[in-house]
């Protein structure tokens, strides 16, 4: 069985600035159904579409725009002050794990003069507290995505697990489980030797058995915390390409404890 981990990208692969400065009317219309981000004043969040995504994004009341900025409503270009979305979550995928509202992460953007002030958290904490959803890593992460992950590991009350999926289409192969002709008594040789070094088995989605293991902080990214591992959670870059049907992920999960 082939196993594939989350891609590593190269610092600076992906700037995480993808910002619309034309869409103050948008941005207004955001704000009014919005709510306090907790911990940072002025700040609001909601949940909208930007470019066909779902999204979670964040909100200053009073972001100034640059000089050069055209306002369409005078024959001026000026400074503005008004409401402009200032970081994004996008919720790519919904992945249908029973009792689960799962979704993968796709981009995770903050514009540059709002880094370094723990908005990319707490568009995470938004997800999982506030809207009570389980995130599930995306395909690939640059090394401020896997430190990201890290301290999500660290938050009281966020339970952050491993996600391992056997394909479905690969346990009824015989020749790649053995000979045993029968499914299904491979299957519950599997979840046996899964839960026997720590997995938990949470049920069927998509065309794979899922199953949750322990993670733990290593070097600059979270690693598996399971005897005898034959996996990381992490591959090298291959500088694009390849299979992006993930085996091994991340999820995220808000528990309160």
């Amino acid at each position: 069985m082939k196993i594939t981990e989350i891609e590593r990208l190269p610092a600076g692969d992906y700037p995480g600035d993808e910002f619309d400065d034309d869409e103050m009317r948008r941005d207004k219309a955001l704000l009014r159904r919005s709510k306090y981000v907790p911990g940072h004043k002025g700040f609001f969040w909601t949940v909208a579409t930007i470019y066909d995504t779902k999204s979670i994004v964040i909100l200053n009341s009073e972001h100034i725009y640059p000089k050069d900025w055209y306002d369409e409503n005078s024959d001026q270009q000026t400074s503005k002050v008004a409401p402009a979305i200032i970081a994004q979550l996008g919720l790519e995928d919904k992945v249908n794990i029973p009792g689960a509202n799962m979704y993968q992460i796709g981009a995770i953007a903050v514009r540059k003069e709002y880094r370094g002030r723990g908005l990319g958290t707490a568009l995470y904490l938004i997800a999982l507290q506030q809207l009570k959803l389980w995130l599930m890593a995306g395909d690939s992460q640059t090394p401020g995505g896997r430190h990201a992950w890290i301290s999500l590991h660290s938050i009281p009350g966020v339970e952050v697990d491993g996600l391992f999926m056997v394909s479905k289409d690969e346990l009824n192969n015989p020749y790649r489980w053995g000979s045993d002709p029968d499914a299904v008594r491979r299957f519950d040789a599997l979840v046996d030797q899964l839960m026997a070094i720590g997995f938990n088995h949470i049920g069927d989605a998509s065309g794979y058995h899922c199953f949750l293991f322990p993670v733990k902080r290593g070097k600059g990214e979270l690693m598996a915390a399971v005897r005898k591992a034959k996996f990381k959670l992490y591959r090298g870059w291959q500088g694009g390409g390849g299979n992006w049907d993930e085996d091994v992920s991340l999820i995220a999960r808000w528990t309160g404890k």
